[in-house]
């Protein structure tokens, strides 16, 4: 009863979820679980008084009238905290019929986080097996600005795929290059389920109104609108209707039929990771550690006959490639005590390969590859990212698709063949290069040098 009394002044009085955090020592986390009936309020409440002395400086003459008083009462705050506290069975009843209206609304971000978190407990709680239909043009701001929400959301939607739904999405990239980073970063650890089918709509949008589809065909569908990135006091449109729904569904099977898949996931390997290397375009690549092209044969003699391909292949096109064409890569250096807590080699544990810790002497002889490399070779060329600046690795054919994989929380590669995509990869990498600072060859290869002789105490036993 709590729960729907809080949500119903906080409706009257337009108070939103951050307003209220900023009188109460609560998150807006919090509070929208409060609201939604997923936190109970607990037996001893230390913040309810607070609660009350702010809503009775909010609420309208007309207002006690709506709550149910029969008028003004004298001791608002007093009367206030026990209207929260009781039972009121006509409120219960109104909420009731509530619920079997067609449609609920929330405004906002707060209210998009509400509905989202009601969305998917319906979905849960639907018998019947489902496939969700998701798009989202919309400020991604509601779903990554609190990390305390978007770790919920992930951990229920997980659920939800595990329980055996899927999810046909059609990504958005009309957005900054930062968003598009994050966008994959955040995707990665629901991809690993294995049961989200992606697409891409290569049509031209202006950027101008923006809308969000939220469609679970047994349970619901959240729909919302914008104005570019202003959705502060935006309704967010929860309907229920099986008629509603339905019409839904074949508008978002019109915009499928104008979109095209753009990823593919690989969990084993492949003989298309064989075919990647095969033709002659450029390939470039940023990395966590040092990339797999530079690895030396001594190191890669302890790994399986399939991660020994695929790092022949890696080989054998990067030698062609900078016979005539520029190469760059972006990798990022490791400390003596790191490779000693364990650094994997490139690739190492994905695909069924097996996981291969650097020694601190095979991280050497890769160090040392990659200065002669520098040294002999004027079409190859050496630079650094920030330390966690990226954690994914991405090999990149400009234009056509790219690789991408995370040794850390993925034993996935994933693939993606967009144009969009690919350059704006390249483009960020480019742009990390800039910020970073760029490091003539001579430079960089003492650069290294430097970092070679953190180890000479264990080059010296070599």
């Amino acid at each position: 009863m709590f729960c729907r009394k809080l949500d119903c002044i906080m409706e009257l009085t337009q108070t939103t979820n951050s307003d209220l955090s900023r009188k109460l020592p609560l998150s807006p986390s919090y509070i929208c679980r409060l609201r939604s009936g997923k936190r109970k309020l607990p037996k001893v409440a230390p913040f309810l008084p607070n609660l009350a002395e702010y809503f009775v400086k909010k609420l309208k003459e007309k207002d006690w009238v709506t709550l149910g008083f029969e008028e003004v009462p004298d001791f608002k705050e007093k009367d206030l905290m026990k209207w929260f506290l009781e039972r009121d069975e006509n409120l219960l009843s109104e909420k009731n019929m509530e619920s079997k209206r067609l449609f609920d609304f929330y405004f906002g971000e707060e209210g998009k986080r509400l509905l989202v978190l009601q969305f998917f407990e319906d979905v849960l709680k639907c018998e019947k097996k489902q496939t969700l239909f998701l798009y989202s043009s919309e400020n991604v701001a509601w779903l990554i600005s609190d990390p305390f929400f978007f770790n919920e959301w992930q951990k229920i939607l997980i659920k939800i795929l595990e329980k055996g739904n899927s999810i046909v999405i059609v990504h958005n990239f009309n957005r900054n290059l930062h968003e598009m980073y994050k966008s994959i970063e955040k995707w990665i650890p629901v991809y690993m389920t294995g049961k989200i089918e992606p697409y891409f709509c290569n049509y031209l949008r202006d950027g101008i109104f923006q809308q969000s589809f939220f469609i679970a065909p047994e349970s619901g569908a959240i729909v919302s609108s914008s104005v570019k990135n202003d959705t502060e006091k935006m309704p967010n449109f929860y309907f229920r209707s099986t008629e509603i729904i339905d019409a839904l569904i074949r508008e978002y099977n019109n915009f499928l039929k104008i979109s095209t898949p753009f990823l593919t996931c690989y969990h084993e390997y492949n003989r298309f990771l064989e075919d990647f290397f095969l033709d002659e375009d450029s390939i470039y690549s940023s990395n966590s550690g040092f990339s797999l092209a530079t690895l030396p044969k001594e190191i890669v003699n302890v790994m399986d006959d399939n991660y020994i391909k695929f790092w022949k292949g890696s080989v054998s096109k990067f030698q062609n490639t900078i016979k005539n064409n520029k190469v760059v890569e972006i990798c990022q250096l490791h400390t003596p005590e790191e490779i000693q807590k364990g650094v994997l080699l490139p690739f190492s544990g994905l695909l069924g390969f097996k996981r291969v810790f650097y020694t601190e002497k095979s991280y050497i002889i890769h160090l040392q590859n990659i200065i002669k490399l520098l040294s002999e070779n004027e079409n190859y060329d050496f630079q650094l990212h920030k330390k966690d600046h990226f954690n994914q690795s991405y090999l990149i054919k400009q234009d056509k698709e790219i690789l991408i994989c995370d040794n850390l929380i993925s034993p996935f590669i994933f693939r993606i063949k967009r144009f969009e995509l690919t350059s704006s990869i390249w483009d960020l990498l480019n742009l990390n290069i800039r910020i970073s600072g760029e490091l003539t060859k001579d430079e960089m290869i003492e650069t290294l040098k430097k970092s070679y002789s953190k180890f000479n105490d264990i080059s010296n036993n070599l």
